[in-house]
Parts: structure tokens; sequence; C-alpha cells
């Protein structure tokens, strides 16, 4: 959704004012292993009112699913982007974002 990618008329296009939550893993190689840099540019590149909608919560040391349940960490090369990348589980970060989901909708369905 960056900037000249082809999913950015998305950041464009009209908005129901629904709260969104995104939950990202710092160490995600599809945005770089950046540590969430590109996420926030992300989310500090929308306009002000959609800005206000978006919950960005990085998991720093998480890769890319890192709440799967695998028996041992793996990678695998994608060819779209051109570089491996890794699934770790973590275990920790899997429980913190069940947490922050359900705070979530909590809060977003007013339970």
């Amino acid at each position: 959704f960056l900037a000249g990618a082809r999913e950015a008329p998305a950041i464009h296009a009209k908005w129901t004012g629904a709260p969104l939550q995104l939950q990202v893993g710092g160490q995600d190689d599809y945005d770089n292993a950046d540590g969430g840099a590109s996420c926030r540019r992300l989310v500090e590149d929308l306009p002000p009112d959609k800005r206000r909608a978006v919950e960005l919560i990085v998991y720093p040391q998480a890769t890319h699913a890192w709440e799967q349940k695998l028996p041992r960490p793996i990678s695998f090369d994608d060819p779209r982007i051109r570089r491996s990348v890794r699934i770790t589980p973590d275990a920790a970060a899997a429980a913190q974002a069940r947490t922050a989901t359900v705070a979530f909708f909590r809060t977003a369905l007013g339970t």
C-alpha cells in the first residue's frame, strides 16, 4: 500500500470509518524486516481522518506468520518478491496478538 505500489489506490478509496487494527512482525521479510518502518510510513501517510481509524501494533522480533503453530521455523523463496521469507513461530507474540485482537473488538463493538 505504499505510494506507487499496485495496491496504493486502496488508500484513496472511500473508507467506511470503521476502526482498523494492523498487527505486523518487525522482522517480516515481506516488509524488508525493517522493524515495522514501512507499516508506520503507511499509517503516517494516510490522510488524518483515515489515520485516526488505524491502530498499528508492531511485534519487533516477529517474522511473517509468527502466530502459526509450526514444529520449527521454516523459510521459503517467494518468486513474487524474489527473496526468502522466514516464518518463526512465536507463542508469546501470538498470545499478545490474540489479547490485542480481543481488546480491539471489545472496544469497537462496545462490549
